[in-house]
């Protein structure tokens, strides 16, 4: 997998067949018709499913990460260091992208609208990540 300074990556024999350093905001999945849950996980009027949706311009879509993607929840405690950034579920899967990987306390984003900027770590619960996400989390 990844690390901050590192790319992550995949591969079946010891060989790295993808690698990369972003990773996709599961939220904007358009799931099938009748399909209610995704990894376990229940996404019932969560997903955004289109672009054109008020205040694309803070949908997170495509950001640094250490996997190719992640599910954030608005329960999720942040990291307790950025250097522990292989967590799953503890963190609600924000940890992920909640590292310092440009070394100034940012990562870089792609939003919905097709805007980028950099996010400061502790604005990534500000976001919002699936339709029903509390911005006034953590």
């Amino acid at each position: 997998m990844g690390h901050k300074t590192l790319a992550w990556n995949y591969g079946w024999d010891g060989d790295i067949e993808y690698a990369g350093s972003y990773g996709i905001n599961d939220w904007v999945y358009n799931p099938a018709p009748g399909v209610t849950t995704t990894w376990g996980i229940d996404i019932t009027g969560k997903n955004w499913s289109r672009p054109d949706v008020n205040g694309a311009n803070n949908v997170p879509l495509f950001l640094d990460c250490v996997h190719i993607g992640s599910v954030p929840f608005d329960t999720a405690e942040p990291p307790e260091q950025d250097e522990r950034v292989f967590y799953w579920t503890a963190s609600g899967m924000m940890g992920r992208y909640c590292m310092n990987r440009h070394h100034n306390g940012t990562i870089n984003g792609l939003f919905l609208d097709c805007s980028a900027r950099p996010i400061g770590l502790k604005e990534l619960w500000t976001l919002k990540w699936h339709r029903q996400f509390n911005t006034a989390g953590h």
